[in-house]
């Protein structure tokens, strides 16, 4: 029997979006802090973490690919979250995503440059006022 500690970057099954990071065994006997084991995952607040604890897994016997620069790439077997032994203790919280304001800014420029042109008329007809 293990525990692991597990990361990702998001609240599902990291088979949907791809965003599992990490793994690594932790003391068994041992209860961790959110903060502890924040630390330990190298993790920030955007990411979850999961704590695994069940029966040791290596899939280091199905490989997928050879690199030409000898780096050898394994296919999972085994996935923690097909079992009963994983649990999330924090989820992972969203990020702050600033305001996409691509098309006002480019809007904007494209009203500038016809108010140098052709004054402030210009201007405001490209603006919409």
């Amino acid at each position: 029997m293990i525990k692991a500690l597990l990361v990702t970057g998001s609240n599902e099954d990291p088979r949907v979006n791809d965003d599992w990071l990490t793994a690594f065994p932790i003391d068994k006997d041992k209860e961790y802090t959110n903060d502890e084991l924040q630390s330990l995952g190298g993790a920030d607040e955007s990411m979850a973490l999961w704590i695994y604890e069940g029966e040791d897994w290596v899939d280091k016997d199905v490989v997928n690919a050879h690199f030409a620069d000898g780096t050898v790439r394994y296919e999972d077997k085994f996935h923690p979250w097909d079992t009963d032994c994983v649990k999330l203790v924090r989820e992972a919280s969203p990020c702050d995503e600033e305001e996409d304001t691509f098309m006002e800014d480019w809007r904007r420029e494209i009203a500038n440059e016809a108010g140098m042109l052709g004054g402030l008329d210009s201007y405001n007809e490209v603006m919409g006022y």
